[in-house]
């Protein structure tokens, strides 16, 4: 059976990042693009339609489908992907910090909080809704988590059986100096119970880590 990993999470919250650390020459990468063999308009083509692409590749697959859950559910995605060996690893990130870096590169959520807090529930919620039945399939990791221990990710690499090259680097979290301190306390009431769940959820904790392993992680 074919392995599929897919990366998936809310915008800016170091999917780019985390697809990164598991794009190695081990596996055969697609992230999300407005027209390729595997998405259009940044969209996962049907399952039928791009269904030779993947078995034509020797070895894992991995994809990054971030746009999905504004569509469709991460269980409806499961559903269309259930003839494949697949694994999904949904990354998730302090939702100030998330805020801030979506506003700073899109326009949607500008001087929208709330607005912002109900896409991220919604986003993160589908998540933790499929996943009974397929906790070893559905693996969720904090992008604070993966900043601080680069254990985490070797953990990652295991749960989705590919190879891992660690890419992080410190968060400044800049979204805690940048928002507004009366934004900042609505973004926390509003996603408060999902950021929970998340972390009841999560399949990893990070340890406490001294900065030059973390370096040693990325040259290594």
């Amino acid at each position: 059976m074919k392995r599929l990993v897919f990366v998936m999470g809310m915008q800016r919250s170091g999917t780019n990042a985390l697809f990164s650390c598991l794009n190695t020459k081990a596996v055969v990468g697609f992230n999300e693009a407005g027209d390729s063999p595997l998405f259009e308009h940044m969209m996962l083509r049907p399952e039928a339609a791009i269904r030779s692409v993947l078995v034509a590749v020797d070895g894992p697959v991995l994809v990054k489908p971030i746009s999905e859950t504004k569509h469709r559910s991460v269980a409806a995605v499961f559903d269309e992907f259930e003839g494949y060996d697949l694994g999904v690893v949904w990354i998730y990130r302090d939702p100030v910090n998330c805020y801030a870096s979506h506003a700073q590169r899109w326009v949607a959520f500008r001087g929208k909080p709330e607005a912002f807090c109900q896409a991220w529930n919604q986003a993160n919620r589908s998540a933790l809704m499929a996943l009974a039945g397929r906790e070893e399939c559905l693996s969720f990791v904090r992008y604070a988590d993966l900043i601080t221990d680069p254990s985490v990710l070797k953990q990652v690499g295991l749960r989705t059986k590919l190879p891992t090259r660690y890419r992080f680097h410190a968060d400044a979290n800049r979204g805690r100096a940048v928002v507004d301190a009366a934004e900042v306390a609505l973004i926390e009431a509003r996603t408060g119970a999902t950021l929970g769940d998340l972390d009841q959820a999560r399949c990893w904790v990070a340890g406490e880590v001294p900065p030059w392993e973390r370096l040693l992680a990325r040259v290594f």
